[in-house]
């Protein structure tokens, strides 16, 4: 793995060069400069978003969501519907219609959730 100097850092002795020069505060290379710095930024941002969710533990959610279906008595038509996916899923690859596996868990009726897809395999 390589190790990579901080664009922004770059981006920000530009910004700073045009500053100097006295350009105008309109000039389009600094625009460009600015745009490029606000991505840089976003991207960081969405980076330590995602780091923070996976660093999170998400048994706890997963624990109280088990018994909330529990509790309003669809477990069973959850587990029944799961047994019927993974049935015709364990079907596929036997019948090597399968190589990279995509596994869509869908909530059925429940709007506030929304889908998600784990690829499983390589």
């Amino acid at each position: 793995m390589a190790l990579v100097k901080d664009k922004r850092v770059n981006i920000q002795s530009k910004i700073q060069e045009i500053a100097n020069t006295g350009l105008g505060e309109y000039d389009p290379s600094l625009q460009q400069l600015h745009a490029e710095l606000l991505v840089e930024e976003e991207q960081r941002q969405q980076w330590k978003e995602e780091n923070e969710r996976r660093r999170h533990n998400h048994i706890p959610f997963c624990i109280e969501l088990i018994r909330g279906l529990a509790g309003t008595g669809k477990m069973p038509e959850f587990t029944d519907k799961a047994k019927e996916l993974m049935t015709e899923f364990r079907k596929k690859v036997m019948e090597g219609k399968v190589t990279k596996w995509r596994v869509y868990i869908l909530p059925l009726d429940f709007t506030y959730f929304s889908a998600k897809m784990i690829t499983i395999g390589g």
